[in-house]
């Protein structure tokens, strides 16, 4: 907290942190994502996407389509044709330099 607090008074942000960008990992521009927020977002859209008429589930999430119907979504949304790009890299031994200008696929979705 400390940093980050020496981080805003060096910026002259202290009084008004808000959209303080301080991530050096991946740059998101305002409004924008993280991996996290998006993974939440389909997550929660495939939950409200197995909901039908009056809340009865079309199939249940438990099931094996469901988890795969989940597992297509997040494929979808962060696989080698998404904006993350393939995984693993073409080098995985390369670093890139950082923070990325764009997103970051985090541990989760690897």
């Amino acid at each position: 907290r400390g940093a980050f607090h020496t981080k805003l008074t060096k910026a002259g942000r202290l009084d008004n942190p808000e959209f303080f960008s301080s991530n050096s990992f991946y740059v998101v521009p305002v409004g924008g994502q993280s991996c996290y927020g998006e993974q939440l977002l389909e997550v929660a859209g495939h939950i409200a996407a197995a909901r039908i008429g009056g809340g009865d589930p079309t199939e249940p999430l438990d099931s094996s389509a469901g988890k795969a119907g989940l597992v297509d979504r997040l494929e979808t949304a962060f696989g080698p044709g998404s904006r993350y790009g393939p995984y693993p890299p073409a080098d995985p031994d390369a670093r890139p330099s950082m923070p990325l200008d764009g997103p970051w696929r985090h541990g989760s979705i690897k």
